[in-house]
């Protein structure tokens, strides 16, 4: 039964190491990246939303909440645009853990229009 037990925790070893957390470093307005204004995505209202750029190279990453349109790849970042006064946004990928970024926590109330994020 031990041998058993041994076996079946070196099998799922794998699993258990893989999983990461993502790191949120910053969340502040980009004051001189005019992305979210120049390349403008609309709400269901007509209201520009605003853009968050997310850090991660590996591609895969599904994003949960008020995301406008489909979220662009470049290679090394995510652009999520999100309507104006969106709090927080969820974030999976299959080599992470989900999470759920709450915007306040790192000192933005909420998602701003025509403002790029990072």
């Amino acid at each position: 039964m031990k041998l058993l037990l041994v076996c079946l925790s070196i099998a799922f070893l794998p699993y258990f190491v893989k999983a990461q957390d993502i790191e949120v470093k910053k969340l502040e307005p980009l004051e001189k990246d005019q992305t979210a204004a120049l390349s403008p995505r609309k709400d269901i209202n007509g209201v520009t939303c605003g853009l968050v750029k997310v850090l991660l190279k590996e591609p895969g990453a599904e994003f949960e909440g008020s995301v406008m349109g489909d979220v662009q790849f470049t290679g090394k970042e995510y652009l999520v645009y999100l309507p104006n006064g969106t709090k927080r946004l969820g974030i999976k990928h299959p080599d992470y853990l989900p999470t759920t970024i709450v915007f306040a926590d790192y000192g933005t109330k909420k998602v701003a229009s025509a403002t790029t994020y990072g």
